[in-house]
């Protein structure tokens, strides 16, 4: 199969061009990958520049392999040389030849264009295999690339459309006490830029953006922070700012939607987000904080992460990183100091040479005519004679994907209460976490209170390949349910069915050693089974009716002490499974009255609950069980017994109109969010919309509907608790209409594929920006983005705020050698509904 997906590629163009470029990013991050490796004891900043400038090496491998001369590496020749001139009829063609039909729609990676006679095959005829073909083939492979790295683009554009957004609709105002404290930790750093600091509604944590320009957005909450919990967060995200963290993320960014195909680039990426996280965590301790307060501070604002939103920014914390952060603050063992000049200079100039070297090289196919010596050529070039190649075989995927390989896994225990005593008839469940999260066996204790799951089949997850010493691995974990007793557990175990390479060492156990195991070890997981702490409580509506039915779902437990030195690791996963634990232990439904009890709780723990009722919106809570400390858990939290209340809908009509005609307006996208109340619906055709939503105040956001000439249009609106008695009347903002045509400034021939600018001011300062717009198309439910960029024609439409624009072309698309002869733009009045048109030029290089 390789070596017809081979033929593709082969054939030139854009195909051969992408396989030239992955082959040599391949080279590239496993370098960086076995560079990693060897650096895993040296301080996350090492790590960390490593893989920056392997990223940087992504982006600049394709233009300087196509600016510098190199030495050329023969491919085998392509399927033009392979393919025969065809018999006159189908009768002529061997009926014994072996011919491989891949997927149904007939896939040309999949298809044997020829038998080893050398004529083509029936499927070949049949789809007219040409040498035009193949590079159809070729081409398509291009624009499938292209469509992929625009769609990444477009999401990680998204993302800094929203943290500009976000900028707009927060504040200056943080506070004398706050600023006071980031002129300190500023100068604790030695940072000399300007760094903004604005308060805002959009963000859980505190997130930093700006390469040039930084930014630092804290939630409207921080303004209640302790003076401790607010330096440790200026010092963290100052951090970034101080190492320029943002401009090597977006850097990475670009590298993962040039080679979005490519598992090693997202690795790539996802290590340099670890490593910039664990790097800005040291230089704050360096700074003269005390390990166990800060990581105590990242577990609090990890936990008040809820929803879930993409931004190119950089957040303090995140769950799924926590755990790694903290084991790395609290080792002593790893290196924790910055990145030295001498460091630095050399791992550039290694990158520089590497990436110089790869770019000097050259893949292509051998031609018919090519010198490629005498026996090839005679293979290629003899009509009828036999080809060195085997017949194709079919493809051992045809038949679907089985589910994931499994290794029989041993595991044995005991069930005892706190004093040691066996519990016989305990539940206890063995469920895999990694390879497939599913239940893998079940069973009860006997009267000494033993259990033994024998050679049961755990998921096993095979390495990547780009993982340098990556091993095949599965994990899992048991807890247990006894009646009378709270719901206990052991935390994640992995297991490795291979045996262990000398060559490859552990971090030493912290937490509940062993936490791995290899195949023929002895698993032995007693269960210590705590009495049980009740949680109970009324589910009610905002009259304080109870609501009947209600569903409420444990999720995320977690722990708030510090066991072995490591802060809140005595974490549930499975818990987050759908069908893991027992429906009987992690789902409640409220009774007639609205009544619920959760009896079977262990003490000590924070769990998430999501509850669930018909006709409300969803409602998450943090409830916690005895003897635990509130101190250390962020946000409003249940204890003991509580009564929930949940607000009911209203239903809120609102009618759309075009602001410059007053027409309705159809198939306009209409959202409103307030906290976690998100909903979108769309206006029919007289312009009428109802949204069913809590009462409130809301951000309504009306999108236009796609080709007409309008501008998405925010409003906050007031929702009071009865339904208004009419319609809330909502216009659209018209655009000012502009159309740019763009020429060589030599020839007058129209440029295509060049972009539109314009500077807002902020300020003394302005800020370029490629010009955008976004739309709503009801068929398909899709918002669109738009980036124009000029066509064929040397021409573009774009929309406008009416007002007076700074504008320029060539922000970030623009032909090759080429430059603007207006490169700081030109003031335009673009008057509301008119259209403007603009003629730009540009000049060759020199």
């Amino acid at each position: 199969m390789a070596g017809r997906l081979l033929d593709a590629f082969t054939a030139g163009g854009p195909a051969l061009a992408l396989l030239d470029a992955t082959l040599k990013v391949t080279a590239l991050l496993a370098t960086a990958t076995a560079g990693s490796a060897l650096l895993r004891r040296s301080s996350a900043a090492a790590r960390h520049r490593l893989w920056a400038l392997a990223l940087c090496g992504l982006v600049a491998i394709p233009p300087a392999s196509w600016a510098m001369p190199g030495w050329r590496i023969p491919l085998p020749p392509g399927p033009t040389a392979r393919i025969a001139p065809l018999p006159p009829t189908d009768a002529a063609a061997d009926p014994g030849r072996p011919i491989v039909e891949g997927s149904p729609d007939m896939d040309m990676g999949r298809i044997a264009l020829g038998s080893p006679g050398g004529s083509a095959g029936p499927i070949a005829r049949r789809l007219g295999a040409a040498p035009g073909h193949w590079r159809l083939h070729a081409e398509g492979i291009g624009a499938l690339w292209l469509a992929g790295a625009m769609v990444v683009l477009g999401v990680s554009a998204g993302g800094m459309i929203g943290d500009s957004r976000r900028r707009r609709r927060s504040s200056e105002e943080a506070g004398d006490d706050w600023m006071g404290l980031l002129s300190e930790a500023s100068g604790r750093l030695g940072i000399r830029r300007s760094v903004a600091l604005r308060v805002g509604p959009d963000s859980p944590v505190a997130i930093t953006w700006g390469v040039f320009r930084p930014v630092i957005l804290l939630p409207e909450s921080a303004r209640g922070w302790p003076e401790r919990s607010r330096r440790l967060v200026l010092l963290h995200e100052l951090a970034h700012v101080s190492r320029w963290d943002v401009g090597f993320l977006l850097v990475g960014r670009l590298a993962a939607a040039l080679f979005w195909f490519h598992p090693m680039a997202w690795y790539a990426l996802h290590r340099l987000r670890a490593e910039c996280e664990q790097a800005s965590d040291d230089l704050v301790i360096l700074a003269g904080e005390r390990p166990t307060d800060y990581a105590r501070q990242l577990v609090d604002l990890a936990r008040s992460l809820r929803g879930a939103w993409f931004s190119t920014a950089l957040p303090m914390a995140r769950g799924s990183t926590l755990e790694h952060r903290i084991m790395a603050l609290l080792d002593d063992s790893r290196g924790h100091r910055p990145l030295g000049g001498r460091a630095a200079v050399g791992l550039g100039l290694s990158a520089a040479a590497i990436v110089l070297g790869l770019s000097a090289l050259r893949i292509g196919p051998i031609a018919a005519g090519q010198e490629a010596g005498a026996e090839a050529k005679a293979k290629v070039a003899t009509p009828g004679a036999a080809s060195p190649e085997e017949p194709p075989a079919a493809d051992p995927d045809d038949g679907g994907s089985p589910g994931p390989e499994t290794h029989p896994i041993t595991v044995s225990g005991r069930a005892l209460d706190l004093e040691g005593n066996p519990i016989a008839g305990a539940e206890v469940y063995l469920a895999s976490l990694r390879a497939a999260w599913r239940k893998v066996a079940e069973t009860t204790t006997d009267a000494s209170g033993r259990y033994e799951f024998r050679d049961v089949p755990l998921p096993i997850e095979r390495a990547a390949p780009s993982e340098v010493g990556g091993r095949d691995s599965g994990a899992f974990q048991v807890f247990g349910i006894a009646e009378g007793y709270g719901l206990t557990w052991r935390p994640r175990k992995s297991f490795f069915p291979d045996p262990k390479p000398s060559s490859i060492t552990y971090e030493p156990d912290r937490l509940d050693p062993p936490w791995r195991y290899e195949a023929g070890d002895e698993v032995v997981l007693d269960l210590r089974f705590p009495p049980g702490s009740p949680f109970e409580g009324r589910v009610v509506d905002d009259g304080g009716n109870p609501i009947a039915g209600a569903r409420l779902a444990l999720w995320s437990a977690q722990s708030t002490g510090i066991i072995n030195n490591v802060v809140g690791a005595w974490d549930f996963p499975a818990l987050n499974g759908n069908d893991l634990v027992p429906a009987s232990t992690k789902l409640r439904t409220t009774d007639a009255d609205g009544r619920f009890v959760f009896s079977d709780l262990p003490p000590g723990f924070v769990f998430d609950v999501d509850i669930r009722a018909e006709g409300f919106p969803n409602r998450w809570i943090q409830i916690v069980t005895e003897g635990t400390s509130t101190e250390l858990v962020s946000g409003t939290v249940l204890e003991g017994s509580a009564e929930i209340s949940l607000e009911r809908p209203i239903e809120v009509p609102l009618l759309v109109r075009y602001g410059d005609t007053g027409e309705p307006a159809p198939k306009v996208g209409v959202g409103a969010a307030r906290g976690s109340v998100n909903t979108m619906e769309t206006t029919d055709d007289q312009g009428l919309v109802t949204l069913s939503i809590p009462p409130g105040t809301y951000r309504v956001e009306l999108l236009p509907r796609y080709g007409t000439p309008y501008l998405v249009t925010e409003r906050q609106v007031e929702i009071g608790p009865a339904s208004p008695a009419g319609p809330i009347v909502q216009d659209l903002l018209p655009a000012a209409i502009v159309e740019v045509t763009v020429v060589d400034a030599e020839t007058g021939e129209p440029l295509p594929g060049v972009d539109l600018w314009r500077q807002r001011q902020e300020g003394d300062v302005g800020t370029r920006e490629q010009v955008y717009s976004r739309s709503w198309e009801v068929e398909t439910r899709i918002v669109h983005a738009g980036r124009p960029v000029t066509g064929e024609d040397g021409t573009l439409r774009a929309l406008l705020e009416p007002g007076s624009h700074l504008l320029g072309i060539a922000h970030n698309y623009s032909p090759r050698g080429y430059a603007p002869v207006e490169a700081r733009g030109r003031v335009v009045e673009c008057p509301a509904g008119e259209v403007v048109r603009l003629e730009f030029s540009m000049r060759p290089a020199r």
